[in-house]
C-alpha cells in the first residue's frame, strides 16, 4: 500500500489548514476592528488571499515540488535567498508555541481544577502533534481528515442555527455591512478599521497554498494537489462569509467583538449541541491548522539539512520517511517560551514583519521559474498565466508588507532588517566557503509524478 495521501485526505487537509484556527478565533477580532464592516474585510481578504495563492495553484498542475517552500525559492531564485526565507519561515513557528498553550488554556477554561497542570497539558498537546506529523503520511491524512470533518460539521451547524435565530429574533444591532461612520457598532475606526484586519485575514484564507508543498506526499499530485487547493479556496470563502454574517448579526457587536465563536454558539444552538461545539470546535480548529502547516516546514528543514544549511542530524528520518528530528525541534523548541513564560507579543510582531518580504520573494520565484527550468516550463501560454498570477501575488505581498510595517515601530523594523541582512551575509559566507552541497534544479522540481528526483550532490 502506497504511503501517500489519497485524494480525499488531500482535500480535507487543504480545507482544514485554511479554516482551522483562523476561523474559530479570528472572526471576533475582525469584528472588534471593523464592527459589521467585518464582512467587507472578509471579502477583500478573500480576494487578496486568492491573489496570493493563485501561482501556487497554477504551478501545481505542472510540477511536483520537493523540499517545501525551500525547494520553491531555491529553484526560482537561489539557494542563498531560499535559505534566508526559510530561516525566517521557521522563526514563524515560534508563533505556533501559542497553539498548544491556547489548547491548554482552553481546556483549563472548560474545567478550572486543571489550572495547575496547564503547562503539562500544553506539552501533551505538543506531543500529540509530534506523533501525528511523524506518523505515516496516510496516518497524518486520516487524522487531519477527522479533525476537518468534525470542524466542518460544527461550522455548518453554527451557520444553520445562526440563520434560524436571525429569522426568528432579528439582528443584534440592525443589518448593514458598509456603513463606515464612527458609530462603534459599524466600524469604530471608520474604513481604517476594515483595513486593519485585512493582512492577517488574507494570509489565513490563502493557507491552502501549503498543499503545493505536499506534492511528493500525495497520490497523483498533479491532479489531486490542484483539486485540493480549489476545494480549500471554495470552502474557505463560503464558510468564512456565512460565519462572519452570523457572528456579526446574532448578538450586539459589543458582545462578540474580540470573542470566540462559542459566544454566539451558546446563544443559537440547543444546549447539548452548543456544549459539543464549545468543547470540540476550538480544539479541532487548533489541531487542523497546526498539523496542516507542519509538513511543508519539515520537508524544507530536511532539504536544508541535506544540503548543509542546517546540521545534518536534522535531516534524519524515521521508518515512515518523516523527518523526526526536525519535527522534534520545530514542535518542542517553541515550548521553551511557554514553559518559561516568555511573552510572545514582541516575537510575533517581529516575525510577522520579517516574513512579509518572504511572500514577495516567493512571488518573484514563481515569475522566474519558466526561466530557471525551461525544460519543464515549455508552454508559452502556461508561462504567461503563471507570470500574471505571480504578479498578482507580488502585489498582495507588497500590500501586506506596507500594512504590517504600519503596525510596527521603527526600532522593531530596524532590528528585523538587521537580522535579515545578517542571515543573508551568513548564508553567502557559507556558500563561498564551500560548505553547501550544490544540487541541480531537478532536485526540487519534476514533471514526472512517480519518478523521484535524483539528488546528485556535489560540493561547491
Amino acid at each position: 500500500m502506497s504511503n501517500k495521501m489519497t485524494r480525499n485526505q488531500a482535500i480535507f487537509t487543504s480545507i482544514g489548514t485554511a479554516l482551522g484556527l483562523s476561523l474559530a478565533t479570528y472572526i471576533g477580532f475582525l469584528i472588534q476592528y471593523a464592527g459589521k464592516g467585518a464582512i467587507l474585510t472578509m471579502i477583500i481578504g478573500f480576494a487578496l488571499g486568492t491573489c496570493c495563492a493563485l501561482p501556487y495553484w497554477v504551478v501545481s498542475r505542472k510540477i511536483v515540488l520537493s523540499g517545501g517552500q525551500y525547494g520553491l525559492a531555491a529553484a526560482g531564485l537561489s539557494p542563498v535567498f531560499s535559505c534566508v526565507i526559510n530561516y525566517v519561515t521557521m522563526m514563524t513557528l515560534l508563533i505556533y508555541a501559542s497553539n498548544p498553550l491556547a489548547l491548554s488554556t482552553y481546556i483549563v477554561s472548560l474545567y478550572p481544577p486543571l489550572a495547575p497542570y496547564s503547562k503539562w497539558i500544553a506539552l501533551a498537546s505538543a506531543l500529540l502533534c509530534f506523533v501525528i506529523v511523524t506518523a505515516k503520511i496516510t496516518g497524518l491524512g486520516k487524522a487531519q481528515s477527522f479533525f476537518t470533518v468534525a470542524l466542518l460539521i460544527g461550522m455548518v451547524a453554527y451557520v444553520v442555527f445562526g440563520f434560524v435565530h436571525i429569522a426568528k429574533f432579528g439582528t443584534g444591532d440592525g443589518l448593514g455591512f458598509f456603513d463606515f461612520s464612527q458609530d462603534p457598532i459599524w466600524a469604530e475606526n471608520g474604513f481604517g478599521g476594515v483595513l486593519s484586519g485585512i493582512p492577517f485575514c488574507a494570509g489565513m484564507m490563502a493557507m491552502y497554498n501549503a498543499m503545493l508543498y505536499y506534492g511528493p506526499l500525495v497520490e497523483h499530485p498533479k491532479k489531486n494537489v490542484p483539486l485540493a487547493m480549489r476545494c480549500g479556496m471554495i470552502a474557505t470563502g463560503v464558510i468564512w462569509f456565512f460565519a462572519v454574517l452570523v457572528t456579526a448579526n446574532v448578538l450586539p457587536v459589543s458582545q462578540v467583538a474580540g470573542q470566540p465563536l462559542t459566544v454566539v454558539a451558546e446563544a443559537v444552538m440547543p444546549m447539548a449541541l452548543a456544549k459539543a461545539f464549545v468543547v470540540l470546535g476550538p480544539i479541532m480548529a487548533i489541531l487542523t491548522t497546526y498539523v496542516g502547516n507542519m509538513p511543508g516546514s519539515l520537508e524544507a528543514a530536511k532539504k536544508m539539512a541535506d544540503e548543509g544549511w542546517l546540521p545534518k542530524f536534522m535531516g534524519r528520518t524515521n521508518k515512515n520517511g518523516r523527518p523526526w528530528v526536525a519535527a522534534l525541534i520545530l514542535v518542542f523548541f517553541p515550548m521553551v517560551l511557554v514553559l518559561f513564560d516568555i511573552p510572545l507579543t514582541t516575537v510575533q510582531s517581529m516575525v510577522n514583519l520579517a516574513s512579509s518580504p518572504g511572500t514577495i520573494l516567493l512571488a518573484v520565484a514563481f515569475f522566474r521559474l519558466p526561466h530557471t527550468a525551461p525544460e519543464i516550463f515549455d508552454d508559452a501560454r502556461f508561462n504567461l498565466l503563471l507570470r500574471i498570477a505571480a504578479l498578482l501575488s507580488f502585489g498582495f505581498g507588497c500590500f501586506n508588507f506596507v500594512l504590517s510595517a504600519r503596525n510596527t515601530n521603527i526600532a522593531t523594523a530596524l532590528i528585523v532588517a538587521a537580522i535579515v541582512v545578517a542571515l543573508y551575509i551568513f548564508c553567502e559566507y557559507r556558500r563561498k566557503q564551500g560548505k553547501i552541497a550544490q544540487v541541480p534544479i531537478s532536485t526540487y522540481l519534476r514533471s514526472d509524478e512517480e519518478q523521484p528526483a535524483a539528488p546528485a550532490q556535489e560540493k561547491a
